[in-house]
């Protein structure tokens, strides 16, 4: 549901928030397996193997220290989760060897928040950022409206429609 605004609102949020800085979006992070490499060779394993290591949204190369990203609209349980074991990764990523003794910081880029996300990333060592698009707003609006009772009955308007046609 998420995956094409998450990346609109990552390549805006580190547009406007670190304009100058090395920036990688979706970097792998972790170990290549070793099963690759055997096959492969170590260069061709990174490429090959790619699809196979997790990606952070972003990563930022900011004075001497990492900055990982990652955007949630909806699922930030799934962001602060996802930050914390990207940082563990860094170690043995091969691709970020020369950097790996370089202070990391983790930022949770969310177009809202609330008490119990900011408890929970303080917890963590997360800092949130809130940062919204014009696409974002009316995004998460068309969301808060899905419940009200007048979404609801053209949902069911719809859904009577569809069953009439025998599209269900």
């Amino acid at each position: 549901m998420g995956k094409p605004r998450e990346r609109d609102l990552i390549r805006h949020y580190v547009v406007a928030r670190y304009p100058e800085r090395r920036v990688i979006l979706g970097c792998p992070l972790g170990p290549v397996p070793e099963r690759l490499i055997a096959t492969w060779g170590a260069r061709k394993a990174l490429r090959v193997g790619r699809g196979l290591r997790p990606e952070v949204d972003a990563l930022i190369f900011e004075d001497s220290k990492l900055v990982l990203i990652e955007a949630k609209i909806l699922k930030w349980l799934d962001g602060l989760a996802k930050l914390t074991l990207y940082k563990s990764l860094i170690p043995s990523t091969p691709e970020l060897q020369e950097y790996r003794d370089w202070p990391v910081e983790m930022v949770l880029c969310t177009p809202w928040s609330m008490e119990s996300i900011e408890e929970a990333a303080r917890a963590s060592g997360i800092r949130i950022d809130v940062f919204i698009t014009t696409d974002i707003q009316e995004y998460v609006e068309e969301l808060g409206k899905y419940w009200t009772s007048d979404y609801k009955a053209r949902r069911e308007e719809r859904k009577r429609a569809r069953e009439a046609l025998g599209l269900d």
